[in-house]
């Protein structure tokens, strides 16, 4: 094979926006997907006839770099976003739910006027010590943002005068909903930047949901623009080893094929990189940092329903496994009459799923009704989970009261309380489907296919 000027491994956001700017600057690309769709983690699919996206996707207001480089490529972006411009906060067995507007340029009454309210989740004196807080973050951010990094948002909150009953209800609702972590793990610096780049920007945040499947509305437009500058784009091409000679990198090795580069861009997740770098270049001691970092566990959960689940498609944070969910049939799956997605986090210890694996399922149609469920799961990160216990159903109060949602073959009931005494989500068995009833201590026993 023809040597290539540059190789970039892995065909999502970062990789496609390498191989746009380098096949811009006269260089000969050859972009590299192990997947058989573009994208990564920005990808989308048909999973057993059921449109799935690679996780819960929204898009803020204050970014700069994304929205030129959309521009750049022929695209407006408004054309691909629907603004929701809302988040909601909800805690696991107690009756809290909050409802924050985010738009203060957009929205301001509204915007100003939610952040005054909530004041079961903020209380008047709460609110102040958490303008103390980002006042001095925001300060600290600009002057010593290494500093910063250093310290973590928990402990950062509490030196600030913030209650440990806000940092475990607010705090922990917001980080493990961004990141999957808990405050105490959440760096300060990574709260405080993106405020301060809004700042910058004049205040421009928003919430976006993105208007379909992240590979047909951003990845592909990306990548017809880096075919039409001369790079070359493979899927199905996994990056089996890194060439080296003489220490250096000058190629990659798909499988039997030998690819020859100049340069060589690994554009991939954390475990993958890790893995292909520790196989070549095992005593680079530069590496090393980056190859002792560990991986986050977390589980999208994705299914189609009969209708809503919920009122609308706002972003749902809460501080339990199921940390973060939206109802998307009105924004990015509109063909669809209800559809959640649902981000599951710290989900246990004892299976061993693959980074990227995902799994659907469907019943069987049984009788006149047809009644049937789809659903989708896609792991993230480097998962570790067999079992996924869902502690409370969105948007539900646990006040024992229980509400059903019909998911074409499975009924939906949450509030009911497992035998520890946390809120679960039950499935029961609809006459049409036939499918056997779990038992009552056990949610949700998910299996991927072998």
């Amino acid at each position: 094979m023809d040597r290539c000027g540059v190789v970039i491994v892995g065909s999502g956001l970062a990789g496609m926006t390498a191989a746009y700017r380098l096949t811009k600057a006269g260089r000969r690309v050859t972009v590299l997907e192990a997947g058989p769709v573009l994208g990564g983690r920005t990808s989308s699919w048909v999973e057993g006839g059921m449109p799935v996206d690679s996780g819960l996707h929204k898009f803020l207001g204050i970014y700069r770099a994304l929205p030129a480089l959309l521009r750049d490529v022929g695209m407006d972006p408004h054309a691909i976003l629907s603004w929701e411009d809302a988040v909601q906060i909800h805690v696991p067995d107690e009756p809290v739910h909050a409802y924050f507007r985010a738009a203060p340029v957009h929205k301001p009454v509204r915007t100003l006027l939610t952040a005054l309210g909530n004041n079961r989740i903020v209380p008047p004196l709460a609110k102040l010590a958490l303008t103390y807080m980002g006042a001095g973050g925001l300060r600290e951010c600009a002057a010593h943002p290494l500093e910063l990094d250093g310290q973590n948002v928990y402990d950062y909150a509490r030196r600030s005068g913030v209650s440990e009953w806000v940092c475990r209800r607010l705090l922990a609702a917001v980080t493990q909903g961004v990141l999957f972590m808990p405050p105490e793990e959440f760096s300060a610096y990574a709260v405080f930047a993106p405020v301060l780049e809004g700042l910058k920007s004049g205040m421009t945040f928003r919430v976006g949901a993105f208007k379909g499947g992240m590979t047909d509305v951003m990845i592909r437009p990306i990548a017809s623009a880096v075919e039409k500058l001369g790079g070359r784009v493979r899927t199905n091409a996994r990056v089996t080893r890194l060439a080296v000679e003489s220490g250096r990198v000058v190629g990659v090795e798909v499988g039997d094929e030998k690819i020859p580069a100049d340069h060589v861009v690994l554009a991939v997740a954390l475990k993958p990189a890790q893995e292909l770098i520790r196989a070549a270049l095992p005593d680079y001691s530069w590496f090393a940092p980056m190859l002792s970092l560990g991986t986050l566990s977390a589980v999208t959960v994705q299914m189609e329903l009969d209708g809503p689940a919920l009122p609308s498609d706002h972003t749902n944070f809460s501080t339990g496994a199921l940390c973060c969910f939206a109802e998307q049939s009105r924004t990015t799956f509109t063909h669809a009459r209800g559809r959640l997605s649902v981000i599951l986090s710290r989900p246990g210890s004892s299976s061993t799923w693959s980074p990227g694996r995902s799994w659907s399922g469907r019943s069987r149609r049984r009788g006149a009704s047809g009644c049937t469920w789809r659903a989708a799961s896609r792991t993230t990160g480097w998962c570790d989970t067999r079992m996924i216990s869902t502690p409370c159903g969105p948007g539900r109060r646990s006040c024992g009261r229980r509400r059903r949602r019909r998911c074409r073959g499975l009924a939906w009931r949450g509030t009911t309380r497992s035998s520890r005494g946390s809120p679960a989500w039950k499935a029961r068995s609809c006459p049409a489907s036939g499918r056997p009833r779990p038992s009552p201590d056990r949610v949700g026993a998910c299996h991927p296919p072998v």
